[in-house]
C-alpha cells in the first residue's frame, strides 16, 4: 500500500473514532453533570480514572472474551477498533469538560431555572458556549492519538496497514526489516507531533480548575439516573465479566508458572530503575530549567506524547540498526523518556507554587537558589516525587510498544501477552493482561493517600 491509502485509511479510523469518543464523552459529562448526587454517581465518576492507567491490551482482550462468549459478536476490525478508541476517550472527554462545566456561573444557571429552560434548550444556550472550546481542543487531541495508536490496531486490525500509522510503521520496521520504507513515514508523524504539541500545551492552559461556588442542585430526576446507569454498565461491564472470568479459572497454577515468574520479576526490575531514572531526570529538568524556556522544553517533550514504539523506530531508523545486543538498555531508554511530559508538568507546577508561597521567607533568610531548593522545596515536594515515581513505573509495566521492539530478547509481562495474542490463547492472555493490571494498581495505592486527584493537572 502506498502512504497516501495509508494515510487515508488512518485518518477514516481516527475520525470515526474521534467521533464516537467525542459524543460519548459529551454526553457522559452532561450527566454526571445533571445527575442527582449520589454514592452511585460520585462512585462512578471516580472510577473513570480507572480508564486512564488500565492497559488497552486488557480491554481489547476483555471486549474479545465478552464478544465471545456472550453474543458471538467478533471484534476485529475497524468496528472493534473504534469500539476499544472509545472506551479509551470518552472518559478522558467526559473529565476535561466537567472541568469547564465548574466554571459556569452560578447566575446563568439560576437564570436556566428561572426561565424554566427545557433540557436541550438549556444546552444550546447555556452550556454548549462554555463547553465547545474546550470540546474542540480535546476532540483534536484525541483524533491524533487515534491517528499514531499502536497497541489496539496491532491486536484487532486486520490489515496491518490500513488503519494506523503506528502500525505501518511497525510492518515495514519489524516485519518486512526495510528501514529506508519505514523512513516515509517519519514526515507524517512529526507533523502529528507539532500538532500534539500545540493542543497539549493549550488544552492545559485552557481546561480551568472548578471555581469555588455553591453547587446548584438539579431536582432529582429519574431519566438522568437511568441513563447514567446504563453507561455504567456498557462501559464497566466487559471489565467485570473479564474479571469474573480471571478469578473462576485456575489462577493458583497461572500464578506457580516459571514463565510468568520471570515475566513478572524481569517487569518489576525495569519497571523500578525506569522510575526511578524518569523521576530523576524530570526533577533535575525542573530545577535547572528557567521559567522563560519552560514552554521550548513542554513542546520538546510532546515528542514522547507517541507511543513508544514509535520514538523507538524513530530511534532505530536513525542509528540504522535494531540494537539486538541494547535490547534491555534500549526498554529502560524508552521507559524512561516516555513519562516525561506527565512527570515535568506535576513537578513544574508543584514547583511553581512552592516557589511563590515561600517567597517571602527565601528573601528574608537571604538563600541562595541550590540552599533554598535543598532546605525549604525538596522537602516539601516528597510524595509530589513519590507520584511521580508510582506514575513513572505504571507507564513502564503498561507498555507494549518497546515490548513489541525489543521483547523478544527478554520475558516482561507485555511481551508475555503478546506472545499469547499471536498463538491465538486469548483466555491465558486476559489472565495475564489482569495480572499487569493488578500490578500497575500497587504502584498507585501510594497516590491514593498522598493527594486525591493530584494527577488531574495533566489530564
Amino acid at each position: 500500500m502506498s502512504i497516501i491509502d495509508v494515510l487515508l485509511g488512518s485518518l477514516g479510523q481516527a475520525f470515526l473514532s474521534t467521533l464516537a469518543s467525542s459524543l460519548l464523552g459529551l454526553l457522559l459529562a452532561w450527566l454526571l453533570m445533571h445527575a442527582p448526587q449520589g454514592h452511585f454517581k460520585t462512585f462512578f465518576q471516580e472510577s473513570l480514572l480507572i480508564f486512564f492507567m488500565i492497559p488497552s491490551i486488557t480491554l481489547v482482550l476483555s471486549l474479545l472474551y465478552t464478544g465471545k462468549n456472550f453474543g458471538g459478536t467478533n471484534f476485529y476490525g475497524l468496528a472493534g477498533i473504534v469500539i476499544c478508541h472509545t472506551f479509551l476517550n470518552a472518559p478522558f472527554m467526559a473529565r476535561s469538560l466537567l472541568y469547564t462545566y465548574q466554571t459556569i456561573p452560578t447566575v446563568f444557571w439560576r437564570e436556566s431555572q428561572h426561565l424554566d429552560l427545557g433540557i436541550f434548550l438549556r444546552f444550546r444556550c447555556l452550556e454548549w458556549p462554555f463547553l465547545k472550546i474546550v470540546f474542540l481542543k480535546t476532540a483534536g487531541l484525541i483524533l491524533v492519538l487515534c491517528l499514531v495508536s499502536f497497541s489496539i490496531p496491532l491486536m484487532l486490525s486486520k490489515n496491518l496497514h490500513a488503519l494506523s500509522l503506528s502500525l505501518a510503521l511497525y510492518s515495514e520496521l519489524i516485519l518486512e526489516a526495510d528501514p529506508a520504507r519505514a523512513f516515509l513515514y517519519i514526515v507524517p508523524f512529526i507533523i502529528l507531533v507539532t500538532f500534539m504539541a500545540y493542543l497539549n500545551h493549550f488544552l492545559i492552559k485552557e481546561v480551568p480548575s472548578p471555581s469555588i461556588r455553591a453547587y446548584l442542585h438539579t431536582k432529582k430526576n429519574f431519566f438522568y439516573s437511568f441513563l447514567l446507569g446504563v453507561f455504567a454498565t456498557v462501559l464497566m461491564l466487559p471489565l467485570i465479566l473479564g474479571l469474573l472470568s480471571f478469578l473462576s479459572r485456575e489462577t493458583l497454577f497461572l500464578l506457580k508458572d516459571a514463565t510468568l515468574l520471570e515475566a513478572c520479576k524481569n517487569s518489576f526490575l525495569i519497571a523500578l530503575t525506569a522510575a526511578g531514572g524518569s523521576s530523576l531526570l524530570a526533577l533535575l529538568l525542573v530545577l535547572i530549567m528557567p521559567s522563560k524556556v519552560f514552554p521550548l522544553v513542554q513542546l520538546i517533550l510532546s515528542i514522547f506524547l507517541l507511543p513508544s514504539f514509535v520514538i523507538g523506530g524513530f530511534l532505530i531508523i536513525g542509528a540504522g540498526t535494531f540494537f539486538d545486543d541494547y535490547a534491555v538498555l534500549m526498554t529502560l531508554l524508552l521507559h524512561i523518556l516516555i513519562p516525561l511530559p506527565f512527570t515535568v508538568q506535576i513537578l513544574k507546577s508543584r514547583l511553581t507554587r512552592l516557589q511563590r508561597q515561600n517567597e517571602p521567607l527565601v528573601l528574608m533568610l537571604r538563600l541562595t537558589f541550590v540552599r533554598a531548593i535543598r532546605v525549604i522545596y525538596l522537602p516539601q515536594i516528597k510524595k509530589d516525587l513519590l507520584s511521580v515515581f508510582a506514575l513513572s513505573a505504571v507507564f513502564s509495566l503498561g507498555d507494549i510498544g518497546a515490548a513489541a521492539l525489543f521483547g523478544g530478547a527478554f520475558e516482561t509481562l507485555p511481551s508475555l501477552i503478546l506472545g499469547c495474542f499471536r498463538t491465538f490463547d486469548l483466555e491465558r492472555g486476559m489472565a495475564f493482561s489482569y495480572i499487569l493490571l493488578f500490578s500497575m494498581g500497587l504502584f498507585l495505592l501510594p497516590n491514593l493517600w498522598i493527594r486525591k486527584g493530584r494527577m488531574n493537572a495533566v489530564l
